[in-house]
């Protein structure tokens, strides 16, 4: 038993004896080609070389492709045959691409926004109906991660006292400000209410 031990000993000294030689040419070549750098260098750019020989970090793209409940599947066709394209020529092979219909997020992509996804109504505004006021409700389906903020109609008849409300009122100027409301249902999750304040 010892003596098997002893000569797989002699064999890694034989080997690390050999690696040191290897080096040591190395280093001759390189002063004999480029000049004399100091050894130190020589030896960690080695060391990198062999020791840190690792595969390219492997990645993938995910794409979402997120399509509101109103909206028609024009988007999605021009998506597909265009910029989807575009996409898979940036990241050949790379490329995982997610349609998300309104409702339907999956926690993976509402995770993306930290618990501040806001769905607007209708299509983009002019900017003259951005002076009118704006009724949104809170919804956190399952979980926290899953919470979204969407607009509905601005009617005090939907207000419900198991939900929160956000109301938007903006002043009639031009900078964009206003006042915003909240109003928090009497039955309401302690966790949306706070997250509305």
């Amino acid at each position: 038993g010892e003596k098997g031990g002893e000569g797989e000993d002699e064999e890694k000294e034989e080997k690390e004896e050999e690696k040191e030689e290897k080096k040591e040419e190395k280093k001759k070549k390189r002063r004999e080609e480029g000049g004399a750098e100091g050894e130190e260098k020589d030896e960690e750019e080695e060391e990198v070389a062999e020791e840190e020989k690792q595969p390219e970090e492997d990645f993938q793209c995910v794409v979402y492709f997120w399509q509101g409940r109103e909206a028609s599947n024009m988007g999605w066709l021009t998506f597909t045959f265009s910029l989807q394209k575009k996409f898979e020529n940036l990241f050949p092979g790379k490329l995982e691409v997610v349609r998300m219909t309104q409702q339907q997020e999956n926690p993976k992509f509402l995770s993306h926004f930290k618990r501040k996804f806001i769905v607007h109504k209708g299509k983009r505004k002019a900017r003259d109906d951005n002076l009118q006021p704006s009724l949104y409700q809170i919804r956190t389906n399952g979980s926290a991660l899953c919470t979204r903020c969407i607009q509905i109609s601005t009617d005090s008849g939907l207000l419900n006292s198991e939900f929160c409300f956000i109301l938007k009122v903006p002043f009639e100027s031009s900078d964009n400000q206003g006042i915003v409301y909240t109003w928090v249902g009497r039955a309401a999750n302690p966790d949306e209410a706070k997250l509305a304040e």
